[in-house]
């Protein structure tokens, strides 16, 4: 069963849902080599938790994962957003949204919809 997509305010200008995938996702930068959390993930895009910050329009590869490895993807993106997360400790991270470049087209659409039922599917017992 899908998880259910965050509920969103009236200021939010998604178009499409957001879906919490914490822990699911696993995502490296290419280059440089950079382990980034992946948050939330939809057909639009994605936010990332990062031990640093990323400048807004810059373009990245993204290998991404599920936990267990398996189906690996490359996602291109340019980021939208970034801004300091409130950390406890002294252990400061950034949390960046970022929105699809590629892949383009419905095969590519696919690709990231699959994505997201990857990420999102709860196994019940």
């Amino acid at each position: 069963m899908p998880a259910m997509p965050q509920r969103q305010n009236q200021d939010d200008r998604r178009r499409t849902p957001r879906f919490e995938v914490d822990g699911r996702l696993r995502a490296r930068l290419d280059p440089p080599a950079q382990e980034v959390v992946v948050r939330d993930l939809s057909l639009g895009g994605f936010l990332v938790e990062s031990p640093s910050a990323f400048p807004v329009d810059a373009v990245h590869h993204f290998r991404i994962a599920l936990e267990n490895g398996q189906w690996v993807t490359v996602l291109t993106a340019k980021s939208v957003h970034c801004r300091p997360r409130s950390a406890s400790g002294t252990t400061l991270s950034y949390l960046t949204g970022f929105a699809f470049i590629e892949p383009q087209g419905i095969d590519a659409q696919e690709s990231v919809r699959e994505l997201v039922k990857q990420a999102t599917t709860v196994v019940r017992f």
